[in-house]
């Protein structure tokens, strides 16, 4: 059950990392994002957020009513791998906001992208060590395959350093 609270008051950090900070890129960059990736990446953003706040709640009652039990931690735990996993394709998914030939722009979306992953590695680690690889992963995975749109020639490079990255994370 201590996994289960500590679960539960990192949700804050998802929470707030589905809805604020695609928010905040969207507002930043709307006159110069791809409109339709752009509302479709923050939808599922947002819709990853809602999963995060529904599960949130639900645990919530579980605890003010002091009715947290062992089995209820182990079903919280399957959805908050799915909201997890949710939060992990939408990161990975920022390469859909890349701008061929806006390198600064596409630079500062994975920056951003690359201190989520920190983040979420740091929080989630502590949780399931197999959930973090696969999400992380596949985070990265996606990531990928988006940077020859962000940055054309340079992206076998930027792939061997986000590679390099990902191998620093995950150690």
């Amino acid at each position: 059950l201590a996994l289960f609270s500590l679960g539960y008051q990192n949700q804050i950090a998802s929470i707030a990392g589905s809805f604020l900070l695609p928010g905040i890129l969207a507002i930043a960059y709307r006159t110069s994002l791809p409109r339709a990736a752009m509302w479709c990446w923050l939808g599922w953003m947002c819709a990853a957020g809602v999963v995060a706040i529904c599960i949130r709640q639900s645990a919530r009652g579980r605890l003010e009513r002091g009715s947290a039990d062992f089995t209820y931690a182990r079903r919280w735990r399957q959805w908050y791998l799915l909201q997890s996993m949710m939060i992990s394709i939408g990161w990975g998914n920022i390469g859909m906001l890349y701008v061929p030939g806006a390198e600064s722009q596409n630079t500062v979306l994975l920056i951003t992208f690359l201190g989520v992953a920190a983040s979420a590695t740091n929080s989630a680690a502590s949780h399931h060590m197999k959930m973090v690889l696969f999400g992380i992963s596949t985070a990265f995975a996606f990531q990928m395959l988006y940077l020859p749109t962000g940055f054309g020639e340079h992206a076998l490079p930027m792939q061997i350093m986000l590679v390099l990255y990902l191998l620093v994370l995950l150690n």
